[in-house]
């Protein structure tokens, strides 16, 4: 394989990988065919950037339902120690009140 072939090789992964990120993406379709007006004038480290804004941007979004779901579970643990919590309380108090 030639340097040509390789560069372009190279190539394929990242720039399949921002068309995908920017069709998937739920920014408004004007501003995805800006982007797209834009990357022949950008450099590599900016579309590098771009790239890494749009999947951080997608992990996000694919993974907020997962947040959700953990925060009502601490939710749920810190209620059960705040009732045990006052459960103790009641027991320590009780004890204190029998020994006097």
């Amino acid at each position: 394989m030639n340097n040509k072939q390789q560069i372009l090789q190279d190539f394929e992964l990242p720039v399949k990988k921002l068309a995908a990120l920017l069709y998937d993406s739920n920014m408004p379709e004007d501003m995805k065919e800006a982007w797209i007006a834009l990357l022949p004038k950008m450099t590599l480290e900016q579309i590098d950037r771009l790239l890494a804004i749009l999947e951080a941007k997608y992990l996000d979004e694919k993974t907020r339902h997962i947040d959700e779901e953990y925060k009502g579970k601490i939710k749920a643990i810190v209620e059960k120690f705040k009732e045990q919590d006052i459960k103790n309380e009641k027991v320590l108090l009780e004890q204190i009140s029998q020994m006097g």
